[in-house]
């Protein structure tokens, strides 16, 4: 799976000091990238649980994750959307979506407040944020909680979308992705750097199912090299 899209439309600060252009991304673009992510995914009669992270900060992960949380709310309002925000260490969606950042992942993996409890709801009503919560970092006896809050979550949601943030920042990028359903790479044309990429994806598919990659800022046919990584 590969998707190019060409980045333009007003901006907003991102995490990383740069911008985050939040009309970029078109529904239509949006629809057809989910249902190529709907068809890549095994067949189950539950929710499933989607990671988005990418191997530079900047690259545009969190924008690509917002924007397919909306659309697949939008376009589908028989259906419940969870976005959590999982980049401990650069926490952006929570004022990207005007909601409180705690509680959140971190205290409901710690178990000082239900899932519920750390369940905000944002526009469209179908759809609903969970902030990184308190600043931290995944420990080892989170792990199981973690692989326990993603079945909680497929009972509860059709769609998780899981912000993990980039992996030269955030440690745990890579092993969030051993209890979702599929990853997928994010990455930016002109600045995400080759080896990045590709030692980004053999981190990911250690240790989860690689859907495929998206290309931000696409003028040309997605690079060979690219393509050869996740193949």
């Amino acid at each position: 799976m590969s998707r190019c899209f060409n980045r333009r439309g007003k901006s907003q600060p991102d995490r990383h000091g740069g911008t985050v252009d939040m009309h970029d991304l078109t529904a239509d673009l949006c629809g057809r990238l989910l249902d190529r992510l709907w068809t890549a995914l095994p067949a189950r009669s539950s929710g499933s649980v989607i990671q988005i992270c990418s191997p530079q900060a900047g690259d545009g992960a969190t924008t690509l994750a917002i924007h397919l949380s909306r659309t697949w709310a939008s376009s589908a309002t028989d259906t419940r959307v969870l976005l959590i925000d999982a980049a401990m260490r650069s926490p952006f969606i929570h004022r990207l979506e005007g909601v409180a950042n705690a509680p959140g992942l971190r205290e409901v993996l710690s178990r000082e407040v239900s899932l519920a409890e750390a369940i905000q709801t944002v526009e469209p009503g179908n759809l609903s944020v969970m902030s990184t919560g308190a600043p931290w970092q995944l420990a080892s006896c989170h792990i199981s909680q973690w692989e326990a809050l993603t079945a909680q979550l497929r009972a509860q949601y059709t769609l998780t979308l899981v912000d993990s943030g980039s992996l030269d920042l955030e440690s745990t990028a890579a092993v969030l992705g051993g209890a979702c359903d599929g990853i997928v790479l994010v990455v930016r044309a002109g600045k995400t750097q080759r080896r990045a990429a590709t030692e980004a994806a053999d981190r990911l598919r250690d240790t989860g199912r690689v859907l495929g990659v998206v290309l931000n800022d696409a003028t040309v046919a997605l690079p060979r090299w690219l393509r050869t990584s996740f193949s």
